[in-house]
């Protein structure tokens, strides 16, 4: 018996150290509701945390209308919901935790949200635990790289109201939703229907002056960028934003690849300011990187097409130790971004 002890003991840190068994875990146990859970969201943020979730970012999560995606708020996530932050090892980690963020800090606990496009909904999941009336509308057809297998969902989730269409849905939801949100699901949609997709949400988000909060993959440079752009700001115009208040976030976006001596403010960060960092990147978690356990001076943290996951405390550490984010001197590296859109009522 206890050499098997012994056993489980090296397969558990084994998992832990590893970036693919973590996430090849969490996929089994993300389909499945844990032993007396209300959803399989539980596997990353079990129910004490997610009280404590509650009470630090319930109504204190302030929300510019344009922003982006920035290791203090990563950093943040992974000190407070780690599960959750290191599910996917990839942009997902910092697009979710923030998402859960801007829903407790804007909208009251109990109100009904949508989430467009939800693929596997460990954040519907964990806002229906907290006490939110949570509808997922999603096809369940693979596209967009999402997931097919809807049954296993709605059997892992059965909290949620599922709408298995595209956005909009034919079926009727009601129109008293208080948010609608999405998570790296706008840039999938084709150009010519995301007018009806933002027109769609007004109207169900009108009756309860409802607010539009999403997180947008966004290629800042290199190949599709031009694209890309074009539907950010198709996108942003739908949610009432101002191609001023998406240019000031870009070019704010753009110089915060530098490194700087004084915290950001929580205003244009989107999240409280931590008292041990002194500067913030514009990363993804698509970042790598490039220092030492010892390296000095700081170096960049490079961005590409070809780096694929990043382990969450790296991240942490790299914004620690001030490095900044940059493209070195390759000006043909795609900077992946997660730009967060965030529409009043």
């Amino acid at each position: 018996m206890s050499r098997l002890k012994e056993q489980a003991a090296r397969a558990r840190a084994m998992a832990k150290g590893s970036p693919v068994m973590r996430k090849a875990a969490s996929k089994v146990l993300g389909r499945v509701p844990p032993p007396g859970g209300e959803n399989a969201s539980a596997w990353t943020i079990k129910d004490t945390p997610l009280k404590t979730l509650v009470d630090r970012y319930q109504g204190n999560f302030p929300l510019p209308a344009a922003s982006y995606g920035t290791v203090e708020d990563f950093a943040d996530s992974v000190d407070n919901m780690p599960g959750l932050a290191g599910a996917n090892f990839d942009m997902k980690d910092l697009q979710r935790c923030w998402m859960l963020k801007a829903i407790l800090g804007n909208v009251p606990v109990g109100s009904r949200l949508l989430e467009i496009g939800a693929g596997e909904p460990l954040v519907a999941g964990a806002l229906s635990r907290i006490g939110y009336d949570v509808t997922v509308v999603d096809a369940y057809d693979g596209s967009g790289n999402g997931p097919k297998e809807f049954e296993t969902f709605r059997s892992a989730y059965p909290d949620l109201t599922f709408v298995r269409e595209h956005f909009p849905p034919q079926t009727e939801v009601g129109d008293d939703f208080a948010a609608i949100y999405s998570i790296s699901v706008l840039e999938h949609v084709p150009l010519d229907v995301i007018d009806s997709v933002m027109s769609r949400s007004r109207e169900l988000l009108a009756k309860e002056q409802g607010v539009s909060i999403h997180a947008v993959d966004h290629v800042l440079a290199g190949w599709g960028a031009e694209e890309h752009l074009e539907k950010l700001r198709r996108i942003a115009t739908g949610m009432g934003l101002s191609d001023a208040q998406l240019d000031a976030a870009l070019d704010q976006l753009k110089d915060d690849r530098r490194p700087t001596s004084s915290p950001p403010s929580p205003t244009t960060a989107g999240a409280a300011p931590s008292p041990t960092t002194s500067t913030r990147c514009a990363a993804s978690s698509r970042s790598t990187c490039s220092q030492g356990p010892t390296a000095d001076p700081p170096s960049r943290v490079r961005v590409s097409p070809c780096t694929t996951r990043v382990h969450a405390d790296s991240v942490k550490k790299c914004f620690l130790r001030r490095l900044f984010c940059g493209f070195g001197d390759d000006l043909t590296s795609t900077i992946f971004q997660q730009n967060f859109l965030h529409s009043l009522p």
